[in-house]
C-alpha cells in the first residue's frame, strides 16, 4: 500500500514538473514521427531518467522539448481558442469605418439570423453570470484563455481534480441554465 502511495505522488510530482504531449493526437493523421510521446521540461534528459526512470517507460519513445517550446504552444493553443471563441461570438474581424465598402456582399445577410445569434450570445453570457464566481471564472479561463486545469491549479496553488470537477460542474449548471 505505501509503494501505491510513493508511485501515487511521483506520478502528481512528475505531471507538476513534466507536459506530457500526445504527438498523435498534437499533430494529428499528418505526424510521421517515430515518437509517441514529447515531454516538455526544464529537466535534463539524465535528470529526467534519474528522478522518473519507472514512471519514462509508459511514454517511450519520446522527445525531449524545452520549457521554451511549452510556453509557445501554450501560447499559440490559447491564441487560438480566443479567436474561434470571437468567430462564435462574430467578432472575428474589427468593424472600421470602411468596412461596409470593402464588403458589400454582408449587407444582405439575414437580419434574423443575426438576432438569433445575438439572442443566444446574450442567453450565454447571462448564464455565465449566475454560476458560482470561482466557477465563472475557471470557466473562463478554461475556454477563452485556452487554460489547462493543470494550469489554473498551479496558478491558484490548488490540485487540478478539484478544478477539473469544478469546470465540469460549471458546464453542467451552464447546461440547466440554458434549458
Amino acid at each position: 500500500m505505501e509503494n501505491q502511495k510513493d508511485i501515487a505522488a511521483l506520478k502528481e510530482q512528475f505531471l507538476c514538473e513534466c507536459e506530457v504531449i500526445e504527438m498523435r493526437y498534437e499533430y494529428g493523421k499528418e505526424f510521421t514521427g517515430y515518437e509517441k510521446y514529447g515531454i516538455v521540461t526544464d529537466l535534463s534528459e539524465e535528470k529526467l531518467r534519474t528522478k522518473y526512470g519507472q514512471l519514462l517507460s509508459k511514454y517511450e519513445p519520446y522527445i525531449l522539448l524545452s520549457c521554451t517550446y511549452g510556453e509557445v504552444r501554450k501560447e499559440y493553443i490559447r491564441n487560438d481558442k480566443k479567436f474561434e471563441m470571437r468567430a462564435a461570438r462574430g467578432q472575428a474581424i474589427s468593424m472600421d469605418d470602411k468596412f461596409d465598402e470593402h464588403h458589400p456582399e454582408l449587407e444582405k445577410c439575414d437580419i434574423l439570423e443575426t438576432v438569433l445569434r445575438e439572442e443566444k450570445i446574450r442567453d450565454l453570457h447571462n448564464a455565465i453570470e449566475k454560476l458560482k464566481p470561482m466557477q465563472r471564472e475557471r470557466l473562463i479561463k478554461h475556454f477563452y484563455y485556452g487554460m489547462s486545469s493543470r494550469e489554473i491549479a498551479k496558478e491558484e496553488g490548488r490540485n487540478y481534480s478539484a478544478v477539473d470537477k469544478s469546470i465540469i460542474s460549471a458546464l453542467k449548471n451552464l447546461k440547466k441554465f440554458l434549458i
